[in-house]
C-alpha cells in the first residue's frame, strides 16, 4: 500500500507499506510444507500436497512429535525432504503388530536431514513390537545429516527385513550422516538389509548397537551392492553377513580405521 504524506507548505512524500506476517502453528498442526506455506494436522496429508522433484525435493517441516499406528507412505511419485522446525522432533511407533514405520514406494525418494535433532523411533522399550524394518525402500532414501537417528525397533519377524532400513529390490539407499543405533532383529540385519537389486551407498554416519538373532548385526546383504567409502576410498561388502558393530563409522567426523569386508 502506497501512502502520501503531506506537510504543511503543499510538498509530499510517498510511503510504500509492505506487511509481512509471521504465521506459526496453531494447535494440532504437525506439519509445514515449504512450497505452499501450509501447516498441516497430519504428515500424510503434507505428503501428499508436496510438489517436488527427484532433484529438488520438497520440504516438509516436522513441528510436533507424532505417534504412528500405521505406516507413513511416501508415494506415487513424491519427492520430500524431512527436517526438524524449532525443537527436536520425533516419529514414534505407536502401537505393537503394524510393519514399517515408514515406507518410500518405487517412483519416490524421502531424505531425512536438517540441523535439529530428527529421531525415528520404534519404542521398543514401551514395549511395542514390529514385523519389518523402521524404513522400507522401494524408492530412494538418503540419509544426510548427523541430527538423524533411526532407532529402538524390535521386528520380531522371522524373515531378513531387517530392523532398521530395509532397502527392498531395486530400492536405493545413500548415508552420508546420521545414526542407525539400538534396534533388535529376530533375524538377520539389526542395522540395515541390503536386497538383491537394491544399493546401500554409505560415505558417514555409524551404524552401532544393533542385534541380530542370526547374524548380520550391523548389515546383512542379501543381493545387491553395499559399498562404504570416503576417508578410505570405496569398497564393497561382497556377499553374506557383515557383522562389525561399528560400519563403518562410529563417529563421520572421528572416523575410526576402515573394517576389513568379510566373503562368507
Amino acid at each position: 500500500v502506497t501512502y502520501r504524506v503531506t506537510a504543511a507548505n503543499g510538498s509530499y512524500q510517498d510511503y510504500r507499506v509492505t506487511i509481512i506476517t509471521s504465521v506459526g502453528p496453531a494447535r494440532g498442526d504437525v506439519a509445514y510444507l515449504k512450497s505452499n506455506n501450509t501447516f498441516y494436522t497430519n504428515l500424510p496429508e503434507a505428503v501428499t500436497d508436496s510438489s517436488g522433484t527427484a532433484a529438488n525435493p520438497d520440504t516438509i517441516v516436522l513441528c510436533a512429535n507424532i505417534d504412528v499406528t500405521s505406516a507413513i507412505s511416501i508415494g506415487g511419485t513424491k519427492h520430500v525432504k524431512l527436517i526438524a522446525g524449532g525443537a527436536a522432533r520425533a516419529i514414534n511407533r505407536g502401537a505393537s503388530g503394524f510393519d514399517n514405520l515408514i515406507t518410500v514406494d518405487s517412483d519416490a525418494s524421502l531424505e531425512l536431514g536438517g540441523d535439529l535433532p530428527l529421531i525415528i523411533d520404534g519404542k521398543k522399550g514401551v514395549p511395542y513390537t514390529a514385523t519389518a524394518a523402521l524404513i522400507i525402500v522401494h524408492g530412494t532414501f538418503k540419509m544426510s545429516s548427523d541430527a538423524v537417528t533411526l532407532t529402538n525397533n524390535k521386528n520380531n519377524s522371522t524373515g531378513s527385513t531387517g530392523s532398521g532400513v530395509h532397502v527392498a529390490a531395486d530400492g536405493v539407499f545413500t548415508m552420508s550422516g546420521g545414526s542407525i543405533i539400538g534396534n533388535e532383529a529376530s533375524n538377520y540385519g539389526g542395522g540395515v538389509v541390503v536386497n538383491s537389486s537394491s544399493q546401500f551407498t554409505m560415505s558417514g554416519g555409524s551404524i552401532t548397537g544393533n542385534t541380530a538373532s542370526r547374524g548380520g548385526s550391523s548389515l546383512y546383504k542379501v543381493g545387491g551392492t553395499a559399498k562404504y567409502g570416503g576417508a578410505w576410498g570405496t569398497r564393497d561388502i561382497l556377499q553374506g553377513m557383515y557383522t562389525d558393530e561399528r560400519l563403518p563409522y562410529p563417529n563421520s567426523r572421528n572416523p575410526s580405521p576402515a573394517p576389513v569386508p568379510a566373503e562368507l
